[in-house]
């Protein structure tokens, strides 16, 4: 009898052994889950063409300052995260995903004292990847530099919830305006975007899918600037 238990429980330490080793050769294996491309409409929020040149701005004075428009990138990159794997909540699988990204870098080269990194670019739903769930996103990154490069804060807009089904994470607060009015000048459909930075400073800009950037403060000099054209 003695025998029989110790062979019967042998015997099942080698099956949960067995189905342990099975399950995280599964999990650790990269799952390629496709390619996934952005919403007209959501590449329509980036109106910079690679041919732009130069974005016009003026502040109350009517002093003009120019930030270079930069293409830093339109196409498919491929992108890795880790999510749960299937029905497991102990384990974590590797996942890929080819994704569509626009990025433009609208930079101050003549005072060096800022740019703005910005991006159309999707989120992906990681509590269920299997799902293949997804949302366009802008987002927008600002930096200063006076002697070192620093980031001055982050933004987010939802462009397109599409199928993500669940909280959409983004940086700082969007509030979209119907109008925009300064120093005699107006805009429609205006993005008012803030941010609270790494060294607790509130920042804010402004944007719209027709014009792109259209407003921002040089917190070095506390001047304001408003968009007058693209060159």
């Amino acid at each position: 009898m003695n025998k029989l238990i110790f062979l019967t429980l042998f015997s099942f330490s080698l099956i949960v052994v067995a189905c342990t080793d099975e399950n995280d050769d599964a999990c650790s294996k990269v799952e390629s889950l496709g390619s996934f491309s952005l919403d007209a409409s959501s590449r329509a929020a980036i109106p910079y063409q690679p041919t732009d040149v130069k974005a016009i701005f003026s502040d109350s004075l009517g002093q003009e300052r120019s930030l270079d428009i930069i293409l830093q990138g339109d196409g498919f990159i491929t992108q890795e995260f880790l999510a749960v794997c299937g029905s497991d909540s102990t384990s974590l699988s590797p996942y890929e995903w080819e994704t569509e990204r626009i990025c433009y870098e609208l930079k101050d080269e003549a005072n060096g004292s800022f740019s703005y990194q910005i991006c159309a670019e999707m989120q992906y739903n990681l509590l269920q990847p299997e799902e293949k769930r997804v949302a366009d996103v802008l987002n927008i990154s600002s930096y200063s530099s006076s002697s070192i490069l620093q980031q001055e804060g982050e933004y987010g807009i939802l462009l397109a919830a599409r199928n993500f089904g669940g909280f959409i994470d983004l940086p700082g607060s969007v509030e979209l305006l119907d109008q925009f009015v300064w120093e005699g000048r107006s805009l429609e459909q205006v993005y008012q975007l803030e941010t609270t930075n790494n060294l607790g400073q509130t920042r804010e800009l402004y944007y719209t899918k027709a014009e792109g950037l259209v407003a921002f403060r040089d917190y070095f000099s506390d001047t304001f600037y408003f968009f007058d054209r693209i060159e």
